[in-house]
């Protein structure tokens, strides 16, 4: 019998951006770039942190507005291929690759995935 699995994601990264050249308002609706956390309210996405701090040390820059006009601004990141993420693929295989590795499969499922735990890394560049 073979079993439904359902594609997932299975590790977010840890980290500390204390010190990171950003400061960013609280996410919210108004302010776009944070997503709902069920009874907790709004919160900006872990992955999404770290692919801004690491593209803005990378470039040795830094932000102090909101996170969605940054990564409309900035469409090409070459942060993307130093985040991994642990994704739990629909055939029960657990793959552990960077977002841009993933980005490029461009699998519905696993682009699903990103989209639902980053959604301003997953959002279209356009320059504001």
């Amino acid at each position: 019998m073979d079993k439904l699995v359902m594609t997932k994601l299975v590790m977010m990264p840890q980290f500390l951006y204390e010190g990171w050249p950003m400061v960013l308002p609280p996410p919210d609706r108004v302010s776009s770039g944070g997503y709902e956390l069920p009874g907790f309210g709004w919160a900006y996405s872990p992955i999404d942190l770290l692919v801004c701090g690491l593209e803005l040390t990378i470039r040795g820059t830094s932000w102090d507005g909101p996170l969605d006009r940054w990564f409309r601004s900035v469409p090409l990141r070459a942060s993307e291929s130093k985040v991994f993420l642990a994704i739990l693929s629909h055939e029960a295989v657990v793959v552990y690759e960077s977002v841009s590795h993933f980005k490029a499969l461009n699998d519905a499922e696993v682009l699903r995935v990103l989209k639902a735990n980053a959604p301003l890394t997953m959002m279209k560049g356009e320059l504001i």
